[in-house]
């Protein structure tokens, strides 16, 4: 396994042979992702320049290994990722940063040197992103990433976690990771964050990515549902987000827990058809 690859398992794995192909394969899959080999860096090129014709949503491209994740955006899906997104906005409107901040959606980022032919280039695109908005500055990747999961497990989730801040060269600051287990009922969420420390025998700083906070949301199974948050509320950096060292550590945006009641709301009855009850 490449180590800079995220796989998994319980993800359909085909061997690409064409554009057309491929999309049959995506409209024909029941999971919210698809894991390609055998594409070349031609091919890449191809799929990424003609997404307003496939709409292939490339979610991570390892050109050593000629290995492709696809993301595909079912219901669940999508509302994991854009719930998400939607309270953070509120609660960033809340604090009066509206003009600070730009959504850059599923943009596709490409790693240094991506294209230069020397065989170990990267590129792909979370599920939504944001970076802080200055006029007549661009730092190219966001330093807020959302990556959602239904059939991929978290172990990938969180191995593509690690592969943003290595690929965008730690200009990504956080990334989440909202994981839906659709047997259980239960939304795992997940913010991964890097910290500087002394490398143990030569004393060289180095970046290591860990996961800084976990909150889990369960639908008890009552009537009307009834849905346990556990972990607080999810703290989000400014400092990190907004790259403005002005600001002190301890200022955050909180997406609370009766947010969450509400994305979980929203979730379970988009996404599985559970019939909230207005409360």
């Amino acid at each position: 396994m490449n180590q800079n690859e995220a796989t998994d398992d319980s993800v359909p794995t085909v061997r690409f042979m064409n554009i057309e192909d491929l999309v049959r394969e995506k409209h024909s899959q029941q999971g919210d992702a698809l894991r390609l080999t055998n594409v070349s860096l031609a091919d890449f090129n191809q799929i990424d320049e003609e997404y307003e014709w496939n709409k292939i949503r490339i979610s991570q491209y390892v050109e050593s290994s000629h290995c492709m994740l696809v993301s595909i955006p079912t219901t669940a899906h999508e509302v994991l990722h854009l719930g998400l997104e939607s309270a953070i906005i509120i609660r960033l409107h809340q604090i009066g940063l509206d003009n600070d901040w730009g959504l850059t959606g599923a943009v596709t980022c490409y790693s240094q040197g991506f294209r230069s032919g020397g065989g170990n280039g990267s590129a792909g695109s979370a599920d939504s992103s944001m970076m802080p908005f200055r006029k007549g500055q661009y730092i190219g990747f966001p330093t807020l990433m959302i990556e959602a999961g239904c059939s991929w497990s978290l172990a990938s989730m969180r191995a593509k976690a690690k592969w943003w801040f290595q690929v965008s060269n730690h200009t990504v600051k956080t990334v989440l990771l909202a994981k839906l287990d659709e047997s259980r009922l239960t939304i795992f969420l997940e913010r991964w964050e890097e910290r500087q420390q002394e490398r143990a025998g030569d004393g060289e700083v180095e970046w290591v990515a860990a996961c800084q906070q976990t909150i889990t949301i369960s639908d008890t199974g009552s009537k009307p549902p009834v849905y346990q948050v556990t972990g607080g509320d999810l703290m989000l950096n400014l400092k990190l987000l907004l790259l403005d060292s002005s600001l002190q550590e301890e200022e955050y945006a909180a997406v609370t827990i009766d947010d969450f009641q509400l994305y979980a709301e929203r979730v379970f009855e988009y996404a599985l058809g559970r019939h909230a009850v207005s409360r």
